[in-house]
């Protein structure tokens, strides 16, 4: 075996970017899920809002000629 081969294989220096590269990502695809149930949640929530807020209050008819 080469000799800088068994030192690539030694060197452990970018294993700590590695971790954190793969944490990030978990953490980034966890939270695009999160994001995509919180969402549907929210605009349900304000389509439910906005359709009994409208039909709190209906405008009397225009009077004129």
């Amino acid at each position: 075996m080469p000799a800088w081969l068994r030192q690539v294989m030694r060197d452990d220096s970018g294993q700590d970017v590695v971790e954190y590269a793969l944490l990030t990502a978990f953490f980034g695809l966890a939270a695009l899920a999160a994001w995509t149930s919180i969402r549907d949640a929210l605009g349900l929530g304000y389509a439910r809002t906005t359709t009994g807020v409208q039909s709190l209050w209906d405008p009397p008819p225009p009077s004129g000629s």
